[in-house]
Formats: C-alpha cells, sequence, structure tokens
C-alpha cells in the first residue's frame, strides 16, 4: 500500500487560499509545512506568507519547519515518513519535482507515488551576479571568460539541480562554454561565498 502525502509547490502565484475551504473537518489540529529551503530564503518566505493566510482561515497554527540540505531529500524524507492525514506538508520546487528524477540514479522518492501535489504557490526569476569590484562587467565579459578558459570560471547554487544550477547548465550550453559548479547546502552561503569572491 503506498502513502500519497499532500504537497506543496513552489511555483508560482499564491493559490493555497481556497484549497480546503468546503473540509469542514480539516485541520483537527495543528499543520506542519516541512520545507528545504533555509529561513530567509525566497521560496522559504513565500511559504510563510501562505502559512500565516492558512493559519487565519483554518484556526489552527500552520507551523513551516526548515528542513534545508541533501538537495532537499532531508525535508522530503521527514514528510515521506509522516501520517498522510493531510496534516504534514512538503513544500517542494521544480528541482524536486522535475529536474532530480533526471540527475539522480536513484532518488529516496518517487514523486506521484510518494505523495499528491496540491497547488502552486509563487513563480520567481532569477538573475546573475559577480563579486562587487569583479572584472567580469556583463554578460559578454562572463561567456568570453568561460570560452578562453573551459572550467575555469566557476559558479554556485544552492545544491545540485537547483533552478541556479540547471540554469547556469543552460546557458553554458547556450553559449557553448563550460563553467565549473560549486554547490552550497544554503542560499545564503552563497551570497556570502560571491561577496567573499570565492565564487567567480
Amino acid at each position: 500500500m503506498t502513502h500519497r502525502l499532500p504537497a506543496l509547490l513552489a511555483t508560482a502565484m499564491l493559490a493555497a487560499m481556497t484549497m480546503s475551504a468546503h473540509a469542514q473537518d480539516f485541520p483537527t489540529k495543528p499543520v506542519r509545512v516541512v520545507t528545504p529551503f533555509p529561513a530567509g530564503s525566497g521560496p522559504e518566505v513565500a511559504l510563510r506568507l501562505v502559512a500565516d493566510r492558512l493559519s487565519k482561515r483554518w484556526g489552527q497554527p500552520v507551523i513551516v519547519d526548515n528542513r534545508p540540505g541533501a538537495s532537499g531529500f532531508i525535508a522530503i524524507e521527514a514528510v515521506k515518513r509522516a501520517t498522510p492525514d493531510g496534516h504534514e506538508l512538503l513544500q517542494m520546487d521544480n528541482a524536486q519535482m522535475a529536474a532530480q528524477p533526471f540527475l539522480f540514479k536513484k532518488l529516496p522518492y518517487e514523486l506521484l507515488r510518494d505523495f499528491e501535489p496540491l497547488t502552486p504557490i509563487f513563480r520567481n526569476y532569477f538573475f546573475v551576479t559577480v563579486p562587487a569590484g569583479s572584472r567580469y562587467k556583463s554578460m559578454s565579459d562572463l561567456v568570453a571568460a568561460a570560452r578562453a578558459a573551459p572550467n575555469q570560471v566557476n559558479y554556485g547554487s544552492w545544491f545540485v539541480g537547483s533552478p541556479g544550477h540547471i540554469g547556469a547548465a543552460m546557458l553554458e550550453t547556450a553559449t557553448a562554454t563550460r563553467m565549473t559548479h560549486v554547490p552550497y547546502k544554503e542560499m545564503s552561503q552563497l551570497y556570502v561565498a560571491v561577496g567573499n569572491q570565492e565564487v567567480d
């Protein structure tokens, strides 16, 4: 027998407000939403806004439980083991839902067997940034350097298979370059690394 646990998706506009408006018997206790993102990161902040609104609507606490690391697997395992009664939710993004099945030979979850997707909650856009004082003043500078010295320009993302990682891989493909990926456990670590010039 398989367990199907609800999953919150972190990929579009807020849409969870009416999710259980007609279910009078839910929730019967506090709801916990486990997120693979660290406190203060973009997806986590959006989730806290949703959690606050749901808590007011449902009349029950909606608790955000941060479990970053291991490409999201720590958070996923925590919810996968939970009782499938809807009181344990999981925030996922397109990395866990779409990319990781193609990046890892074996995953500790099977998306549609272990989880039941509920709703997207936001969509965001990404950017490329360099340290203050970097020799790269434009994307043209960055691409030219990467072409001139394959694998010598490095870049960071918040884990293997993250949207930042996939986006950089797409940039490499589009520009016929090869760069070196440096994954970090949390977004905040990545920003510090860029600021300290540990990554280009």
